[in-house]
């Protein structure tokens, strides 16, 4: 090749046009990054919230319900992490994680694609549908003494 001689590229759409097929390739290939990418996030956020969501419950409780005790330390967590490591940490957030290890104790069960927000929808869900149980049964409870008839 001389130096009078040029290299002949393929002609690309500078407008955008998906019509390019090679364009067209590179753009799938770089979506299907992005959601690899997503997902190992996503997977890599609900592990991590359901760990955290464990040791608290493990620390507080013991293996015991102490409710003043579990108070108390997610308040404390909250102001200490939100201060340590940033935003997502504060007591509200903690109180989540810790209902979602006692709602899906079992790590094995959580599917892979579950992101944490369709955690929290889930896990709003079942609270949701306990409360309503609890509710039907204090109503069919007429004696108050704890015992259905």
């Amino acid at each position: 090749m001389s130096d009078g001689d040029q290299v002949q590229l393929p002609a690309l759409a500078d407008d955008g046009d998906s019509g390019d097929q090679f364009v067209a390739d590179l753009r799938r290939i770089i979506e299907a990054g992005r959601v690899r990418v997503a997902t190992a996030v996503n997977t890599s956020i609900v592990a991590t919230y359901w760990e955290i969501g464990e040791r608290i419950v493990r620390e507080e409780q013991d293996g015991q319900a102490r409710a003043g005790y579990g108070d108390h330390l997610l308040r404390r967590l909250g102001r200490v992490l939100s201060r340590d490591v940033g935003r997502g940490f504060a007591e509200q957030s903690l109180r989540a994680m810790r209902q979602f290890f006692v709602t899906y104790p079992i790590r094995s069960t959580l599917r892979s694609e579950l992101t944490w927000t369709h955690s929290e929808d889930a896990l709003k869900r079942r609270l949701a549908q306990l409360s309503a149980a609890y509710d039907e049964a204090q109503l069919t409870d007429v004696d108050g003494d704890g015992n259905l008839p």
